[in-house]
Formats: C-alpha cells, sequence, structure tokens
C-alpha cells in the first residue's frame, strides 16, 4: 500500500511549478529522482516504507498535493495545437484520427482526455529551440501530413506585483500576434513582441504559425527569464493563490528531498556498506557518468565493472544487493548521464519501422481511449508494448527518457538474476563476474543500438527476470509461496504479451523452481523435481493458460477468430521447420547479427549456449552444470526454431545474453576451479 500512495504522491501532477512538481517528468532534478533513483531504492531497501517517518512524509506530500490541485488554478499557460480538421491517417496500420485537428501532447494536466481540448498542453518553462516544444505530435504530422499548416494558441495570465518591460522572443519560422492585456500585439520582423507592464493580473491571448525551422517561445521580464520574475496562470490568479503557491510549492520540493535523503541514510545504516564498496561505487558512477555524457568509451565502459569482483567488500555484502552497488549503480549512472539531454525533449522518430509504430499505437490508445482494443483489431507487431509506451509517455511527457530508464533498468534485472543464480554455484566473485560481463555484451554488441529505442525485446527481458525471481521465491515453500508463483505468472504472460515468440520460454521458466545448484544430470534433475511444491506450479501454470486464453478471446472479439496467432507478423516469419531456416535463425540469434556472421562480441553468448545444449544433452563433465541455467538457456533459443525476424540485429538476442553469459562464467568458473586459478 506505501509504495502504491509513495508512487501517487510525487506523480500526481501540482498545479503549481516547482523542482517536483509531479507528471509529466519534464525537469532534470524530477525525472532523475522520481524516474531513477526511488525505483533504484524501493529495490534496495524497501522496508524503509514500514517506517512511521517515511510514512508520515508521504501523507504530508500527499496531504500538499491535495490541497494544491483543489485550491490553486494551474499555474502556466495554456498551449492549444491544432492543424486543419480533420486530421486524419494511418502509421504502420495504426489509425490516428482527430475529427477536431487537435494535436495533442502528452501532458496530464491538459485536456488530454477531451474530444476537442481547449488545451493541448501546458506551458510550463521558456522554449529555446523546436524540440523543447511539448510536441510530439510532430511525428504523427511528417507522417500523415507533412509539412501541413500547425497553429498554436497560448493564453493565460500574467501576475506580477512590479512595473516592468515584459518581452517575448519568438523563433524565426513563428508568425506570432495577438493580445496583451487586451492590448493587440505582434512581432516584429526581429521575431520580438515588447511592451510595458504594471503589476497586477494581465490576461495574455497569442496565436502562432509554425513553419519549418526554429521555434523559440521566450518570455522575458526587464531582461530576465519571465518564470522566475512573475506568476503564469492559466485561469485568473486568487488571494489563496498569491498567498500559498510559492509555500506549497517550496514544500513539496522540501519532502521530496527528506524523502529521499532519509531513505539514503536509512539504505546505508541498513546495508553498513564498506569503505571498499562506497569507494568503488562513487568512484565508478563519476566514471560512468563522465563516459555517458561525454559519448566517449560508453560502448566499453561495462567492461571496467568485471574489476567489481575483486573489490574487497566484507562477508555481509556478498549478495545480490551488494552487486547492483558496485555494478548496478554505476550503469545506470551510465544511462542517467547519457539520456540527460533528453530529459524535456522530443524525439522525432525514424520513419516506416517498428520504433514509429509503438508511438502511434501509444497516442491512440492513450490519447483516443482504445485502452481495451490497443489500436488494432490483430497485433501485427508485438503488443503490450504500445501501452508500455503510451504509460511511459504519461509520466514523463513527450520526451523519450523513460524509455532509456526503463531499458536500463530491465538489462540490469536481467544481469542481477544471474549473479544470484552463479553466485550460488560458483560463489559471489563469480556472480560479479557473469553480471558485469552480461551488461556489458550489452553495450558492446548490436544490442547497444537498441536501448530506449522503444522497442520491446528488453522489457520483455524485465519481465522473465522477474517472473523468474518470483519463482526462486515460489520455491521456498512459505506462506507467500502461492503469491509469488502467481505473481510470476503474471510476469510471464506478460512477457508473452510484450514479445509472442516468448510464449515457450512461459514453460521453461518453471526450470527456476528447482534448487539453483542443481546439476543437469537428468537424475538430479529429477530427484530435485520430486521435491518441489507442486501447488506453486499449477498457480503459475494456470495464471499463464488463463492469459493465452484470454489473449485469444480479444483476438476473437476484434476479429472473430479464436486465435493467438491471427493477423500477428507469424506467417511471414515463420521458419517451417525447414533446416535452413532454422539454422539461419539460430545463428543469427547467437551471432547478433543479420544476416548471421561471425562476431567476436558474441563469443561468449555462443559458447554459452553451446555449452548450455551440451549439458542438457547430457555430455559427461558438462552435464554437472546447473540445471537451472542450462534448460533456460535451451529455453530463450528455441523461439528462433519456429520464427525469425531479419530487421534489426541483436533484437531477437537480447532474453538469450544473460543466460548463455551465465552458461559461460559457470564454465570457466570449473576449468578456473581445477586448475586452482580463481577462488570464489
Amino acid at each position: 500500500m506505501w509504495t502504491a500512495l509513495l508512487a501517487l504522491a510525487v506523480l500526481w501532477p501540482a498545479h503549481t511549478l516547482s523542482l517536483f512538481d509531479g507528471m509529466p517528468l519534464s525537469g532534470a532534478a524530477e525525472a532523475i529522482v522520481i524516474g531513477v533513483a526511488l525505483p533504484a531504492l524501493w529495490w534496495l531497501h524497501r522496508s524503509f516504507l514500514r517506517r512511521r517517518a517515511a510514512q508520515a512524509l508521504i501523507v504530508v506530500l500527499l496531504l500538499v498535493k491535495v490541497i494544491d490541485w483543489a485550491a490553486l488554478p494551474q499555474h502556466g499557460l495554456c498551449l492549444s495545437a491544432s492543424t486543419a480538421a480533420p486530421f486524419v491517417g494511418a502509421i504502420t496500420t495504426i489509425p490516428i484520427e482527430e475529427p477536431s485537428g487537435a494535436l495533442r501532447s502528452w501532458d496530464v494536466r491538459a485536456d488530454w482526455r477531451a474530444a476537442s481540448p481547449r488545451c493541448t498542453a501546458i506551458v510550463d518553462r521558456a522554449y529555446a529551440s523546436t524540440a523543447d516544444f511539448p510536441a510530439a505530435w510532430r511525428n504523427l504530422v511528417a507522417a500523415i501530413r507533412p509539412g501541413t499548416r500547425v497553429e498554436l494558441a497560448v493564453s493565460g495570465f500574467l501576475n506580477t506585483t512590479d512595473d516592468g518591460a515584459f518581452t517575448i522572443d519568438a523563433g524565426p519560422a513563428m508568425t506570432i500576434d495577438g493580445t496583451i492585456d487586451g492590448m493587440p500585439v505582434r512581432a516584429d520582423a526581429d521575431h520580438h513582441i515588447a511592451m510595458r507592464m504594471s503589476g497586477g493580473s494581465h490576461p495574455i491571448a497569442l496565436h502562432a504559425v509554425l513553419g519549418e525551422g526554429q521555434w523559440t517561445l521566450l518570455p522575458l521580464w526587464d531582461g530576465h527569464d519571465a518564470w522566475k520574475a512573475m506568476r503564469f496562470t492559466v485561469t485568473p490568479s486568487t488571494t489563496f493563490d498569491r498567498v500559498a503557491s510559492s509555500m506549497l510549492a517550496g514544500l513539496s520540493t522540501v519532502l521530496v528531498i527528506v524523502l529521499v535523503c532519509a531513505w539514503l541514510l536509512s539504505c546505508a545504516a541498513a546495508a553498513r556498506w564498506s569503505g571498499a564498496t562506497i569507494a568503488w561505487t562513487l568512484v565508478a558512477s563519476a566514471i560512468f557518468a563522465i563516459c555517458g555524457a561525454t559519448g566517449r568509451f560508453d560502448r566499453v565502459a561495462a567492461l571496467a565493472l568485471i574489476v567489481a569482483a575483486w573489490v574487497p567488500v566484507a562477508a555481509r555484502e556478498r549478495h545480490v544487493r551488494g552487486a547492483f552497488m558496485l555494478i548496478g549503480v554505476p550503469w545506470l549512472a551510465l544511462f542517467v548521464a547519457r539520456s540527460w539531454p533528453l530529459i524535456g525533449q522530443v524525439t522525432m522518430f525514424s520513419a516506416g519501422d517498428d520504433w514509429q509504430m509503438y508511438q502511434a499505437a501509444a497516442y491512440r490508445i492513450v490519447m483516443n481511449g482504445y485502452w481495451i482494443q490497443g489500436g488494432t483489431p490483430t497485433f501485427l507487431f508485438q503488443p503490450l508494448y504500445r501501452w508500455i509506451v503510451g504509460l511511459l509517455h504519461l509520466v514523463f511527457g513527450d520526451s523519450s527518457v523513460g524509455d532509456t530508464y526503463l531499458d536500463a533498468f530491465c538489462l540490469l534485472a536481467g544481469a542481477l538474476l544471474v549473479v544470484r543464480a552463479v553466485r550460488r554455484v560458483c560463489g559471489y566473485r563469480w556472480g560479479v563476474i557473469a553480471g558485469a560481463l552480461t551488461l556489458s555484451t550489452f553495450t558492446v554488441s548490436t544490442i547497444w543500438y537498441l536501448i530506449g529505442r522503444s522497442l520491446s525485446e528488453i522489457a520483455g527481458l524485465g519481465l522473465m527476470s522477474a517472473a523468474a525471481a518470483l519463482l526462486l521465491r515460489a520455491r521456498q515453500g512459505s506462506r507467500g509461496s502461492i503469491g509469488a508463483a502467481a505473481g510470476a505468472g503474471l510476469c510471464a504472460t506478460l512477457m508473452f504479451y510484450t514479445r509472442l515468440n516468448h510464449l515457450l520460454v512461459t514453460a521453461f521458466l518453471l526450470a527456476w523452481m528447482l534448487p539453483l545448484g542443481t546439476a543437469a544430470r537428468w537424475r538430479d534433475v529429477v530427484r530435485a523435481s520430486a521435491r518441489v511444491p507442486l501447488t506453486p506450479i499449477v498457480a503459475y501454470a494456470v495464471i499463464v493458460m488463463v492469459g493465452v486464453l484470454l489473449f485469444a478471446t480479444r483476438t476473437w472479439w476484434y476479429a472473430g477468430r479464436f486465435s493467438v496467432l491471427y493477423g500477428t507478423s507469424f506467417g511471414a516469419q515463420q521458419t517451417g521447420f525447414y533446416p535452413s531456416k532454422m539454422v539461419e535463425a539460430v545463428a543469427a540469434q547467437l551471432s547478433m547479427r543479420e544476416p548471421p556472421t561471425f562476431d567476436p562480441r558474441s563469443i561468449v553468448v555462443a559458447v554459452g549456449a553451446l555449452v548450455a545444449v551440451l549439458a542438457v544433452c547430457q555430455v559427461p563433465g558438462v552435464n554437472t552444470l546447473p540445471a537451472v541455467l542450462a534448460i533456460t538457456t535451451v529455453g530463450t533459443i528455441a523461439g528462433s526454431l519456429v520464427a525469425h525476424t531479419h530487421d534489426y540485429p541483436g533484437r531477437m538476442s537480447v532474453h538469450v545474453v544473460p543466460f548463455a553469459v551465465a552458461m559461460s562464467t559457470c564454465a570457466a568458473a570449473r576449468v578456473s576451479a581445477a586448475r586452482g586459478w580463481l577462488g570464489r
């Protein structure tokens, strides 16, 4: 419950503007703290939320947000973007329909669900470039009606206590006029609007026509940023607004900062991190942040995480959360720094590919209300990720920075899962090596280009990792094992929805019900299976089967066919079980290249896959390696025997990498132990 209340408190959009004013997370501080730091702290030390002090901070923050939302006008200016009605077209089979011609931004503070919105976005800062404008609809216009006339209407009230000079700097590709305080205004030859104003509340109503080129909207007060010198409101300001808005905005900011700082201190006190761990984490994170910010060595930086295996950490820190500090925090720092320029910026997507299709589908689902149908009667492309993209945009606005954050977390989840598995079999040092090799494989290989690209495979790996972790918990047979198994079934079902070729993987994931130390010898697997509790397996299987049936039922409802494959790209991508096609599919998956070719960056993955197959085939010596990892690795490859896509090198390899790398690491650990090279 407190996790949900925390999310509600920090995400609820405030009417005032501050560092932490909730959705959309268009500022650097709120995007990083709420989008990265809080999820990381929740995973590391969620027991903090059981403390009275934490609960009090959350309740007070909620109360501040409620008072703010109920008693204050929306701060900022109302922006309405439109083009000639109706604005209708299709993007990669996804219909886009705006009968009124409205061009909606991803801003939950605006009239985002209205048929004819008065405000399509709230202007809450100066826009120094075209990318600053809340105009993700530029992607729709470029695909459906390129070069069309787009108009903006900006309205609201300027509230100031002093006399001064008000100026608006508009971009050279904008024609702007309107009224301020009832007086007609028009941009001059230098694209400026300037007038003297007295203290008080002044209505503003501007109209702009946008052309090809640079757009800017920079309001100035006596030559300085007007957003810092005066208060803008969508509706007339009130006495309570003038008195309380600054206090409420400051209070919400202070509460979030205090909450995060208290959480950090509580986490440090509970974990008792050693000096070596803290020093490594801080230094490595700083270096990785520099690499991400400058773009230099960012792809190879993750290789340095292998050194973390030799950090002299205390025995009490040799667990998965300790590994998170050593390899997870620097990994997140790399992508936070790398994606920093994306915060509050609109991304223009390449035309005619899955990247653009997911964005169009998300718009139709969220903005046009097709929450159940999903944008199309059938899913030619992978279904669930279009909902994920829409929800990320609701949280982060027009920016696509949320895609990068989600991908970084999902890839890290896969790495930490194999840290846990390899640590149990080969020791902590080898677990850290497996996690670091997994992350470095993601960055040095072709998968690098998929991170933050708004594609479904990485999210599928995140759900796969969550399902496996929950099955590990269910295996313990405790009171919550049924709930954990049901949660695993839900994650596995969502994994299948996210990437339909993962249907086979849902069965192979049951291997995580075995003890992690079980060897791949069949007699050991059979003996261990006999001790696995049956009830969690049944709960998992029932949830997955219900999910598959619901998917087929949805296809029947909208397309008249009870099928999980009808209308998908399976027909074009199936191998037909022709040997040549299956060999090509597996080779492309393990080489992470299209068409398949030798790539030294994929050696660890290819070797791990081969070792897994040999282990399952009961080759002596190799079959002593862990059954859980061997079976899972084979399961992640099995889908390529059925279907194969020829686009996006590395795309079909994402979910194979952690488990294949873990198999290679376990094999290396066995060789090392036999020769006395490296300890546990």
